[in-house]
């Protein structure tokens, strides 16, 4: 049972009414009392009865007149719904009640997280008298999935529907052919409190220097450095030419001047590779790399700074080539850089102890030890942009 809040009102005093027929001429089945909620549960229900309840808001010296909801009758259902999607196929599951029921499901492909909105694709629609449901089929990458199912009973009829939790297939970048090299997301391995943060994949512990704290952004963990103090440094071994590196980051205020996002030498021969944020007037910014070893800058076209909201920050690096995008969009592909293999320091939020003198957040980093194709470079974005709600 659910209701609105009144304005004012010291508590809430619900009535739950069981009836044999469709109509308000039930009796009291369960009351109860709230303070703020303005939910309440009552179990124990009948198979085949009516129920609606009634509230009324409660204060000092009087009540309001009660409210009545709509009736609803009890029949049998299915609960315990489970959804699982894997690279050849959907799991579905559910429990029941009710004498020799029939299950009715459609799994639908939408490319939103919501079950009414974005584009939606029926995939399959059938039905069973088992609990459980295997469809074959090749999911797409970072779309969302949900199934819908009613069941009926000779006894009771058809039950309403109901709906899975919504799954997202989403594209792991472990999945591309170039090798990761460092994939620390905030929604798994962060432990602030004890000041580590472990890879996804490698599952390599990596020790935060400094002060950091857990935050949320957009519903998941993320880590938030504090100003001048909080980075991580550590190695990673490299096996040649070609860099791709994706940051999600939040920015809780305007940038003056520069900060480091990602920096280290990315080679035995110390040549430095620096990802960087740098402001410009009227609060725009550029992304740009720096690689100190060989003396040259490439930068970006300038973008309007994005505060108090996460953004994709992304930069492919290939011997010929450097190619910047924001949010999934290019910013325009400048010149390459070589590097020998080896095993280097990294820093994330600064440069060597270098700090950056800002409280940002970082919600994902990945790393891959080389250029991905097109495709990869898609997908990663794809994945990154709809798991963090990047504009």
């Amino acid at each position: 049972m659910s209701w609105t809040a009144v304005s004012r009102a010291e508590g809430y005093s619900w009535i739950l009414y069981q009836s044999a027929t469709n109509a308000y001429v039930g009796s009291s089945f369960a009351t109860g009392t709230t303070i703020s909620a303005t939910t309440a549960t009552r179990t124990s229900l009948a198979l085949g009865q009516y129920y609606y309840f009634t509230v009324a808001a409660t204060g000092f010296s009087a009540s309001s007149s009660a409210a009545a909801s709509a009736i609803v009758q009890y029949v049998p259902h299915p609960y315990n719904i489970t959804l699982s999607i894997s690279s050849t196929a959907a799991t579905l599951g559910w429990s029941a009640i009710g004498t020799n029921p029939t299950f009715y499901y459609t799994l639908i492909q939408t490319t939103v997280n919501a079950y009414t909105s974005g584009t939606q694709t029926t995939i399959v629609t059938n039905n069973t008298t088992s609990t459980s449901a295997t469809y074959t089929f090749t999911p797409v990458f970072n779309t969302y999935y949900f199934f819908t199912i009613y069941q009926t009973t000779t006894q009771y009829g058809q039950s309403p529907t109901y709906q899975s939790p919504i799954f997202n297939y989403f594209y792991p970048p472990s999945a591309s052919a170039t090798p990761l090299a460092l994939w620390l997301r905030g929604n798994s391995g962060l432990n602030t409190s004890s000041g580590t943060w472990t890879d996804t994949n490698s599952s390599t512990s990596y020790n935060i220097s400094g002060t950091a704290t857990t935050v949320t952004v957009n519903g998941l963990n993320a880590c938030q450095f504090s100003s001048s103090s909080g980075y991580i440094a550590s190695s990673i071994t490299w096996s040649g030419v070609g860099r791709t590196v994706h940051v999600v980051m939040q920015l809780p205020a305007y940038v003056s001047g520069n900060f480091y996002i990602f920096s280290g030498p990315f080679a035995s021969n110390n040549n430095t590779f620096d990802f960087r944020y740098t402001s410009k007037p009227s609060n725009t910014a550029v992304i740009q790399v720096t690689y100190q070893g060989n003396g040259s800058i490439t930068e970006s076209s300038t973008f309007s700074q994005l505060i108090n909201v996460p953004v994709l920050y992304s930069v492919v690096v290939g011997a010929s080539s450097t190619t910047y995008y924001v949010n999934g969009t290019s910013l325009g592909t400048h010149g390459g850089s070589i590097w020998s293999a080896g095993t280097s320091q990294i820093n994330i939020n600064s440069f060597s102890t270098n700090v950056n003198a800002n409280n940002n957040i970082f919600c994902e980093v990945v790393v891959h030890n080389g250029t991905l194709n097109s495709t990869d470079m898609t997908n990663s974005m794809n994945y990154l942009r709809n798991k963090w709600g990047t504009s």
